[in-house]
């Protein structure tokens, strides 16, 4: 994997349907793996009940996607985030404190529109994906490169899908 996603990366690209600046991104950086921290592909699936999607086109949505399960590294880094965070007073949401540990555990950059709350999280690489491309675009630059293993890679789908059954 090159970045893992956050859930409003996920969010974006559904409800695009392939036309978002989420798609752009993913069509600029075609050579790279994007995954998911287990926690934002729960709490998108959460969304999807809740917004009484066609649960099979969810999945097939997701099913591109690698995900990065927690082991006991990712738990202590969770547990170390949390503690250095609690005194600092600054603590973030707990889903996106988990999302965090799992990009640093990884050493993967993080997608997210979120900067403000992620910023607060030390060691973590956040990427804002949607100044990024807009910053890729104007200079006509690609971003081709970056990515470790642009090789013989399984693609995750490149279009969102329709929202509602």
């Amino acid at each position: 994997m090159d970045y893992l996603l956050d859930t409003n990366f996920l969010i974006g690209l559904w409800r695009g349907r392939g036309k978002g600046i989420e798609a752009s991104f993913l069509a600029a950086h075609s050579d790279c793996v994007f995954g998911l921290p287990w926690i934002a592909k729960a709490e998108f699936l959460s969304g999807a009940v809740i917004a009484d999607h066609d649960l099979e086109k969810v999945a097939g949505f997701l099913d591109g996607y690698p995900v990065a399960w927690p082991d006991e590294h990712t738990l202590l880094q969770y547990a170390t985030l949390y503690a250095r965070l609690h005194a600092q007073r600054k603590l973030v949401g707990p889903n996106d404190l988990w999302i965090a540990a799992a990009a640093i555990r990884r050493d993967l950059p993080l997608l997210t529109r979120n900067v403000k709350e992620f910023s607060r999280v030390e060691g973590l690489r956040v990427v804002d994906y949607a100044v990024r491309e807009l910053r890729a675009q104007s200079a006509q630059t690609t971003r081709a490169g970056i990515c470790k293993n642009p090789r013989n890679r399984a693609r995750p789908p490149r279009v969102g899908l329709p929202s509602r059954r």
